[in-house]
């Protein structure tokens, strides 16, 4: 409300904004959102030109999260950690990188977990789509359902998911022998066996001294140390 006053020098309280925040409010700042995007990844997609020769569309999904007050955790429930009601909402939000057009976005309970949002965008993935995940939204079976569909996936790889040669030799071993910078080659993952296409890049110095201390922070709270071979995937970025 102050920022419109000092806009247009109208007075407005922030009770009076709130009466006009309605379904038509609401429909406005989401084409806001959808034409700010759409501005800022064409200029992307004009720098690689080549994307658009090989993929239809590149579906990028991420999540955020956002605190409410704690008397909206009826509605909105977050992680309370069984101390305190605390209350959020996360933000699940789909993007077309080559056009910036907004696919699909949808909020729910900051306690729901990205593996079960990421499950709505399989059913919007059409042939020769590249759908990129993080690790939160990292599931072999919807692999699978995208490869079904005659699309492509990217993600990394989470460091508990076994990774094999198709001889069946670790992965870790394969990296610690290796003198090369990048590393290609055809694997399985996971107790399924899922085969997938493993790229391997070297980590800079500085980012696999960073991992490593990460990981070693992490395994300490849960009373562990870290093994050979988790200190060995430290040290390479894994897709």
């Amino acid at each position: 409300a102050s920022r419109i006053g000092r806009i247009d020098q109208t007075s407005m309280t922030k009770q009076g904004l709130w009466k006009r925040v309605d379904h038509t409010a609401i429909a406005f700042l989401l084409t806001t959102l959808a034409t700010a995007l759409t501005q800022r990844w064409q200029q992307v997609s004009k720098q690689q030109p080549a994307l658009a020769e090989l993929f239809d569309r590149i579906l990028t999904e991420d999540s955020t999260q956002h605190r409410f007050h704690q008397d909206n955790a009826d509605a909105f429930e977050a992680h309370g950690n069984g101390r305190s009601r605390t209350a959020g909402v996360k933000v699940d939000l789909t993007i077309d990188l080559l056009t910036g057009q907004p696919i699909h976005e949808a909020i729910h309970c900051a306690t729901a977990q990205d593996k079960e949002l990421g499950k709505d965008l399989v059913d919007l993935i059409s042939e020769n789509d590249l759908a990129l995940r993080d690790m939160g939204y990292f599931i072999l079976a919807e692999f699978s359902l995208i490869e079904q569909k005659g699309a492509y996936w990217l993600s990394r790889i989470p460091a508990n998911v076994l990774i094999h040669t198709r001889e069946g030799e670790a992965i870790e071993n394969i990296l610690l022998k290796s003198k090369a910078d990048i590393i290609d080659l055809p694997v399985t993952l996971g107790h399924e066996a899922k085969s997938t296409r493993l790229v391997a890049i070297r980590a800079k110095t500085e980012v696999a001294e960073k991992n490593l201390r990460e990981a070693g922070e992490r395994a300490r709270k849960r009373g562990h140390t870290l093994t050979a071979a988790q200190k060995e995937r430290c040290r390479w970025h894994l897709v």
